[in-house]
């Protein structure tokens, strides 16, 4: 009986901890989105935040007239690498990171053409926020991908592109979630 209890008790502390990291983690997504559709730039607006099935969505719409969406798949590992250092040298997305973990969600940023409607996608998994949190993302890990992909010289403006892009999305992240703080 007294084993019953303590197993109860245990199951029921491991699912009040596991509501605790899904209400961070949703709060965190329903912050995000209340100031969405943010204009990023003249080029990315922020569409919407979402949090459903250990998933954060952060939808983009850009203007793909200026950066051709179909090159930004050639150097997808270059740019999610880049992503990931930014977000590991930030302080203040380090705690976005960490409720993340704690909920054991992925990041999924979709880039969406506003004129062609096709989508880019870059997904941090769980292993990359491990890393990101371990500090251990170094700038090695995006030229190393870069040379894996033997795509550096075609691919220098559209990775430039790429980054802006991202860049001053993960600004206008940053200076949200100070606003809302």
């Amino acid at each position: 009986m007294k084993k019953s209890l303590i197993f109860s008790a245990l199951a029921c502390g491991i699912m009040l901890l596991a509501s605790c990291a899904g209400s961070a983690i949703k709060m965190a997504a329903d912050r995000l989105d209340s100031v969405c559709p943010k204009q990023i730039n003249e080029f990315v607006t922020m569409d919407n935040v979402s949090y459903k099935n250990q998933v954060m969505t952060i939808n983009y719409t850009f203007d793909d007239s200026i950066t051709d969406i179909d090159s930004l798949f050639a150097v997808s590992d270059v740019i999610k690498n880049t992503v990931m250092l930014r977000l590991q040298s930030d302080d203040e997305m380090k705690e976005f990171i960490q409720v993340c973990a704690e909920a054991e969600a992925v990041i999924n940023n979709i880039y969406t053409g506003r004129d062609s409607g096709k989508t880019f996608e870059i997904l941090i998994n769980k292993e990359d926020i491990q890393k990101i949190l371990e500090g251990t993302v170094t700038p090695n890990d995006v030229v190393e991908n870069a040379v894996e992909q033997d795509v550096e010289e075609a691919a220098e403006n559209t990775v430039e592109d790429g980054e802006k892009i991202i860049d001053d999305a993960v600004k206008a992240t940053e200076v949200e979630m100070q606003n809302k703080d």
